[in-house]
């Protein structure tokens, strides 16, 4: 059997000025706060703290351009606030540490020692955290570092 033609489209008679707005929904307001939210909150508290509770880079002893390093990864959340968990890093050695990801385990089996182990088990169990619970607690760290690096 012959294979039909595709039929042609008509061409638009003008070009679409305006592009198609996606849908906007509106969503009812949680009374508890969204957990996104919170999440993101508990995040920003608590890489200031690391950053202001260690002052400077644990590895290069820069102060400048610092950033919150978890010493096991951000998705394991029974960890992910655990302050034992996270040094303050700059840039640099960050993105270094970030790509070697062997040479970041041996650093951490030698300069944790047993609380490697700790924080690794830790890690690995199935907690989540609290957020009504959690959030005061940054809070409250954080509002303690503030104080004690003013005076």
């Amino acid at each position: 059997m012959p294979e039909l033609p595709k039929p042609l489209k008509a061409p638009r008679s003008r070009p679409r000025l305006i592009p198609r707005r996606a849908r906007i929904r509106h969503r009812q307001p949680n009374p508890l706060g969204d957990y996104r939210c919170q999440v993101k909150e508990a995040d920003r508290l608590f890489s200031k703290y690391v950053r202001l509770r260690d002052g400077r880079c644990r590895l290069c002893g820069e102060t400048q351009g610092l950033q919150c390093a978890h010493l096991f990864s951000r998705r394991y959340r029974a960890t992910r606030w655990d302050v034992r968990n996270a040094w303050a890093l700059d840039a640099r050695c960050h993105m270094k540490w970030t790509h070697d990801p062997l040479g970041w385990d041996d650093l951490l089996r030698q300069s944790l020692g047993g609380e490697y182990e700790v924080l690794k088990t830790m890690a690995q169990g199935r907690g989540k955290a609290d957020m009504a619970l959690l959030l005061p607690y940054l809070r409250g760290l954080l509002a303690s570092v503030e104080l004690s690096s003013s005076t």
